[in-house]
């Protein structure tokens, strides 16, 4: 199953890396708009319920969480010179930086390490067709496709001036799609932390 999740906020990105736990078969792309380093606010708020929620599908990480959390019941409303206390709602919060760089994205490490292994090997091969039908980059920059495109006109007589750059292409394709595997495979044994 391909999913894909429109934006990185805390909610985001924690979804990414628990359907990744649950289910590695599936290929997960988060979309996020703004810049890596951006934050809204200072915080992230949790209800009880969501918080039930965590737990249950992640006691590992909910573990971890709580440990952290601000926690408060009552809620006070403050309106001209006075001040309505509301209470039983139960919430917790932390640091959103803190929550993204010590909860979520080390869980989630692994499977961006090894889809980004997969994803060099495919972009290579994506830019090097279209250079080689022409849609990609234009001379005088020298691209792999477009070395095998022109090399195909001379195949009978200067066999090296598509063999070599066409060898070069498949060698770094193969090259991070093993890299990526065997990442993936030291990471499942526990060899890589």
């Amino acid at each position: 199953m391909r999913i894909a999740v429109i934006g990185g906020g805390p909610g985001g990105l924690y979804f990414a890396a628990l359907n990744r736990q649950l289910h590695p078969e599936h290929e997960i792309t988060v979309w996020e708009r703004n810049a890596a380093d951006d934050t809204f606010g200072f915080g992230v708020v949790f209800s009880d319920e969501t918080l039930g929620g965590i737990e249950h599908a992640d006691e590992q990480v909910y573990g971890q969480m709580q440990r952290e959390f601000a926690r408060w019941d009552d809620i006070d409303v403050h309106f001209r010179d006075e001040v309505l206390t509301s209470g039983g709602h139960g919430f917790a919060a932390m640091s959103r930086r803190r929550l993204l760089f010590k909860h979520i994205l080390p869980n989630s490490l692994d499977a961006l390490i090894v889809k980004w292994g997969a994803d060099v090997g495919s972009t290579v091969l994506v830019i090097t067709s279209l250079s080689f039908i022409g849609a990609g980059p234009q001379p005088p920059s020298a691209e792999w496709g477009a070395m095998v495109s022109e090399g195909a006109g001379y195949i009978t007589t200067a066999w090296w001036m598509a063999f070599f750059p066409g060898i070069a292409i498949a060698i770094v394709a193969v090259a991070f799609a093993l890299l990526a595997d065997i990442i993936q495979e030291r990471l499942a044994a526990g060899e890589v932390r």
